[in-house]
């Protein structure tokens, strides 16, 4: 009896370990929160019109992502696989497990065309994605890669 006993503690002991070695890293991935961007638009075809820039010196602010197989030029973009909804939370889910070449996340801003793009340091099998409840899910709280 003493003999199972150890045994069972043993493959316990396995399992723990096991299961231990198994728990995925979680990397959390930042964008600048606001970028100044100057535009000129070109006004050679638009006789008699002038620009006006509705923001604030220029500053742009931070409100969504998203993900690319490649360098962003390529427009080789991903959609989530799941997305998740409640009352006080969204999250959208992104597979990365098929992409074939490096992923590349670009940071979205608003009231611009302009966005900051930079590859992926490693090799994430997937990305999730929360959502701000404060701004009615508009903007990104927060990107865990694992």
């Amino acid at each position: 009896m003493k003999h199972l006993k150890q045994q069972a503690g043993l493959l316990g002991a396995t399992v723990v370990l096991a299961l231990s070695q198994v728990a995925v890293s979680q990397s959390t991935v930042s964008c600048p929160s606001t970028i100044v961007v100057q535009e000129l638009p070109n006004l050679a075809n638009a006789p008699g019109w002038s620009a006006h820039d509705n923001s604030v010196k220029g500053v742009h602010h931070f409100y969504g992502v998203a993900f690319s197989e490649g360098p962003p030029e390529k427009l080789v973009y991903q959609v989530p696989a799941s997305s998740n909804k409640t009352k006080d939370s969204r999250v959208d889910v992104f597979d990365l497990t098929s992409t074939s070449e490096d992923v590349w996340i670009s940071c979205l801003y608003r009231d611009t065309s302009q966005s900051l793009t930079q590859k992926l340091a490693k090799k994430f099998s997937r990305c999730e994605v929360t959502y701000d409840p404060r701004t009615g899910f508009k903007s990104v709280k927060k990107i865990s890669c694992f």
